[in-house]
C-alpha cells in the first residue's frame, strides 16, 4: 500500500516541478505509458 502512496507523490512532484512540468516531455511520457499498454495487447 505504501509503494502507491510514495508513487503517487513523486508523480504530483514530478508534475509540479520536475520534468513533466513541461507539455511537451510529459505528452512523450503520455505517449511511452498508453504504447506500453496497447501493444503488447495488440500482439496477444
Amino acid at each position: 500500500m505504501a509503494f502507491f502512496l510514495f508513487t503517487g507523490l513523486e508523480r504530483e512532484r514530478e508534475l509540479d516541478n520536475g520534468e513533466l512540468s513541461n507539455f511537451r516531455n510529459a505528452l512523450l511520457a503520455i505517449f511511452a505509458t498508453v504504447g506500453g499498454i496497447r501493444l503488447p495487447a495488440l500482439s496477444h
